[in-house]
């Protein structure tokens, strides 16, 4: 009578599986990072286009209206004045990415509602008064202005009341028209407009997370930045630190 045998599956001994649980947290380690990071970098290149598509409303904006730029901010009677049409009144200040309206509609049909989704950058990171990260549908705008779109006086100095004359900026390619912006306290949207004191603050500043108005959120402590000719680029804290006055005026004297 012959006898079988029957092979028995040799189990893993501890020190086996300790040693494949470690190979996996290695491979964890080096790949989730790497996915995040390549996620990061695509919410980047959503923030380039929306700065390029905001590039060209606020072009088209200045093809009707004469060669100007929008003002930064309008007074609500200052805008209903300039526009009569009844359907066409503001109960409130409007900023420029509103009077961009006709180009980028604000989310609903009312004069009050947020902007554009296009205003709101998918690496923003803006907190509500609880201190809870806000979803992007809560948030109104990511993107400030500089002092390119404040207009100018008979004197030639800058001003948020008035229109800016395309023709006065010198250098349209290194004239930084509007860039990311942080959070203005726990609102909904960031300042419209960074003066160039306000600028300077930021680039003078100990490192890129100790800025106040402009926000280096993109991956490796970059920034989305749109120039007057409709170019967008990404500057690090090292290239920002570099920026002069007349890149955030527009003015070489």
């Amino acid at each position: 009578m012959k006898c079988s045998h029957h092979s028995r599956r040799r189990a893993f001994t501890l020190i086996e599986l300790l040693t494949v649980i470690a190979i996996i947290a290695v491979l964890s380690a080096i790949v989730i990072p790497a996915i995040g990071q390549a996620k990061a970098n695509a919410r980047a290149s959503v923030g380039s286009s929306n700065l390029r598509q905001i590039g060209v409303a606020v072009k088209l904006y200045t093809t009707e209206n004469n060669g100007r730029l929008p003002y930064v901010t309008i007074k609500k009677d200052d805008w209903n004045e300039q526009h009569p049409d009844p359907e066409d009144q503001v109960s409130g200040d409007q900023q420029w990415t509103k009077q961009i309206r006709d180009f980028l509609p604000q989310q609903s049909t009312s004069l009050t509602a947020r902007e554009h989704e296009i205003f709101v950058c998918p690496n923003a990171e803006y907190y509500n008064a609880s201190g809870a990260l806000m979803e992007p549908k809560d948030i109104s705008r990511t993107y400030a202005a500089t002092y390119a779109m404040y207009g100018l006086t008979d004197s030639r100095k800058l001003d948020s009341r008035s229109q800016r004359s395309l023709n006065t900026i010198n250098t349209p390619s290194d004239t930084i028209l509007v860039v990311d912006g942080k959070q203005a306290g726990t609102s909904t949207a960031c300042y419209s407009a960074v003066n160039w004191s306000q600028a300077q603050t930021d680039i003078a500043a100990a490192s890129a997370e100790a800025t106040d108005r402009i926000d280096f959120r993109q991956p490796g402590e970059t920034i989305n930045v749109l120039y007057v000719d409709g170019h967008v680029s990404r500057a690090n804290f090292t290239d920002a630190s570099k920026w002069q006055e007349e890149n955030w005026t527009g003015l070489l004297d």
